[in-house]
């Protein structure tokens, strides 16, 4: 039978140069390309930061949103950021599991209590539900006509928030150097592999 696993992630400058490759290796892309000098001084000024927050991320833990514990139980999945908002997470389908490392993204819904255990679980995932989308109904819109673009307003937003830009999601790259007790990351990696 599964007890529980509790993976503590810690900052890894070794995870931190190996995700440094494809970065150097696209700003290499980026300046051997034939293009205007303003528009490459832009471009490199925003690859430089878009790789130095993914690198703090996911290897460095340095934000707040960095997983920094992955807990889990007999039917769910928890994950703590460093800020100590907790989520409960769902894994996708493309996950990258290999007993070298694994590249794991979550479907997430956060979650106030921080021992919610068995139906209290349910009762999480009835008041976070996944999706934030609002369902307006034709009888609504005509109606209520002056709240039509502020509803217009707000299902774009969400649409693009939860579609796009993926708010509800959370990311983990884990190997030995950023696992904190290789037995744990084992076993977290099995009950992926198995389970999900």
């Amino acid at each position: 039978m599964f007890n529980q696993a509790n993976l503590e992630l810690k900052p890894s400058i070794r995870v931190a140069i190996l995700l440094s490759i494809p970065c150097i290796a696209t700003l290499l892309l980026i300046l051997a390309a034939q293009i205007p000098f303003i528009i490459l001084i832009i471009l490199v000024c925003l690859h430089l930061t878009l790789s130095y927050k993914f690198i703090s991320k996911f290897a460095l833990l340095n934000t707040p949103s960095s997983i920094k514990v992955v807990q889990i139980t007999q039917q769910h999945i928890f994950l703590e950021d460093k800020s100590g908002q907790r989520y409960l997470a769902t894994p996708l389908a493309k996950n990258i599991i290999h007993p070298t490392f694994s590249l794991l993204s979550f479907d997430c819904i956060k979650t106030n209590n921080l021992t919610a255990q068995g139906d209290e679980i349910e009762d999480e995932f009835k008041l976070y539900p996944h999706s934030n989308t609002e369902i307006i109904h034709t009888d609504t819109i005509n109606k209520n006509t002056d709240l039509l673009p502020y509803k217009l307003i707000n299902l774009v937003h969400d649409y693009i928030s939860t579609t796009f830009l993926c708010n509800n999601r959370r990311h983990l790259f884990i190997c030995r150097y950023n696992a904190v007790n290789s037995s744990a990351f084992r076993r977290v990696r099995v009950w992926l592999r198995f389970k999900a």
